[in-house]
């Protein structure tokens, strides 16, 4: 790279370059041993293995004063940044972060513009996620807890599909409590996860409902560890979300917390508590998918899913695997897919994204769920797109 870089955020792109077409490139963003060191941003290209400085042009520019900044790739091709990140090790106190969200356009390979929209309260800390849907609508960032005391037990979303998005109201977390490096996960039904963020025992979650406007949050169970400061938490295959790690109360340490725990979603179980029977995926395009075993899917391409519940099926979804550092994840999302039965036992799902940007679903693994007209999913089966 041109400049040193220390916890610095790096981002799949959806264009791919090279004279096969399947190369892919990163950006890679902050992280900068000594502040507003240019260049900001640097592109790494899979196919020539070099790095190379992004040019912004116009007035708008974004430093990063902090490290980890939020970045999510919209389906445009646009790169939406959300003020969290990290600022310092401890919880106790907020790192000074005075920068409005906005969107990165491309208008060459390595050249773009910035384009600002609106002031989110400071969120250092606390960490965001991108919401896809095939309604209206149809592209949101939820971003949950971090800044000071006023904004921490607190989330906001932006909706991007408009021509000028702006921040909604913060919307209370239903216990008043601060969460400080906070985990998120988009879940396959659409719902957000919150988790970890509190020192102090009772350690809550939160579901969040995106689609539901009034009391948009459950109550969850309780963590059995504070999972804060170098703390994760993981969408697993099975639907289950895995959460580890953890530093002592302070912050300023790392993982004391030598433990994992998994937490079972309501969609899971039926009303009495007992396990809900849930669809199967059997193969896929003819191939029974395994640990070992793969099955690819092109872009734009029709496939063909095999279950025994094809009539009951709501909902076809890819969720990209997650890679979350310090609270910051660029990868996390969750796609929808059009489909309808082909017979008693098949569904046919048409792979999002068919022409070039893949900025919807950039190539890589994913994870298919089907969900039953109850929100049951399947357990979730992995393949490659590509």
């Amino acid at each position: 790279m041109a400049i040193q870089r220390w916890y610095p955020t790096a981002m799949t792109l959806g264009d791919e370059s090279g004279p096969t077409g399947k190369s892919g490139r990163v950006l890679i963003a902050s992280g900068v041993l000594g502040a507003g060191t240019p260049p900001l941003m640097e592109i790494y290209s899979e196919a020539s293995d070099t790095f190379s400085p992004v040019t912004v042009s116009g007035p708008i520019n974004h430093n990063f004063g902090q490290t980890y900044p939020s970045l999510h790739l919209l389906p445009g091709g646009e790169v939406f940044y959300v003020p969290t990140g990290f600022g310092n090790c401890s919880t106790g106190s907020v790192h000074a972060l005075n920068d409005p969200s906005g969107y990165f356009t491309f208008t060459g390979a390595l050249s773009g513009t910035w384009t600002n929209t609106g002031t989110v309260t400071n969120r250092t800390k606390g960490m965001s996620a991108l919401l896809l849907q095939s309604t209206y609508p149809f592209v949101r960032v939820i971003v949950v807890g971090g800044g000071d005391t006023g904004t921490s037990p607190t989330a906001q979303m932006i909706n991007l599909t408009t021509l000028s998005p702006a921040w909604g109201p913060p919307i209370s977390i239903p216990d008043g409590r601060a969460r400080v490096n906070v985990n998120a996960v988009v879940l396959p039904d659409g719902k957000v996860l919150v988790l970890g963020g509190t020192q102090a025992a009772p350690h809550t979650c939160y579901r969040f409902d995106p689609s539901t406007p009034v009391s948009p949050w459950a109550e969850m169970d309780e963590l059995n560890a504070p999972r804060h400061y170098h703390s994760c938490a993981l969408l697993l295959p099975s639907g289950k979300v895995m959460a580890a790690g953890g530093a002592a109360p302070g912050g300023c340490t790392v993982s004391v917390e030598n433990t994992i725990e998994v937490f079972s979603p309501p969609y899971l179980f039926n009303a009495d508590g007992t396990p809900a029977s849930r669809p199967a995926i059997v193969s896929i395009d003819g191939t029974a998918p395994t640990t070992t075993v793969v099955p690819t899917v092109h872009h734009g391409a029709t496939f063909v899913i095999e279950t025994p519940q094809a009539g009951d099926i709501a909902k076809v979804v890819l969720v990209r695997p997650m890679a979350i550092t310090h609270n910051t994840d660029t990868e996390q999302r969750l796609i929808h897919c059009t489909f309808a039965p082909s017979g008693a036992n098949t569904l046919r799902a048409v792979a999002p994204n068919g022409i070039h940007p893949h900025a919807i679903a950039p190539r890589g693994y994913y994870m298919l769920f089907i969900l039953n007209a109850g929100g049951v999913p399947s357990e979730g089966r992995f393949i490659h797109l590509h």
